[in-house]
């Protein structure tokens, strides 16, 4: 419960300091956008980053929402990811949470879950 907290939080703050250095708000990646700006925006990324960076590229590829939101949530938290890397991992939280968000309107059982769950933790 704990972890969808803060990944809300990060998503947060993320969105309101890319609002305050006068650039325009992370957009969405679609499916096809996403491989290309995770890998070059983590490329020269610490080789644990960028492995997570990778790992999260994966899970949304499958659909693993419960495992993504985790896993971007450590992602933002590392204290030492540049301008670009920063906007791509904000990228990644809204898109897993748009994602998220269609797949309940579909009648995905899990996404309704885990929606419910950052719910509470609001």
């Amino acid at each position: 419960m704990f972890k969808y907290l803060s990944l809300i939080a990060c998503g947060v703050i993320l969105t309101i300091a890319m609002a305050c250095s006068k650039n325009e708000a992370p957009k969405t990646l679609s499916a096809e956008e996403l491989p290309k700006a995770v890998t070059e925006a983590f490329n020269k990324a610490k080789p644990q980053t960028k492995k997570l960076a990778l790992d999260v590229l994966d899970m949304m590829k499958k659909k693993e929402y419960a495992k993504a939101l985790p896993a971007i949530q450590g992602l933002c938290a590392i204290a030492d990811l540049d301008k670009n890397q920063r906007t791509v991992a904000s990228q990644l939280l809204l898109t897993v949470n748009n994602d998220l968000q269609a797949a309940q309107a579909q009648g995905d059982a899990a996404a309704q879950s885990l929606i419910n769950s950052q719910q509470i933790a609001k």
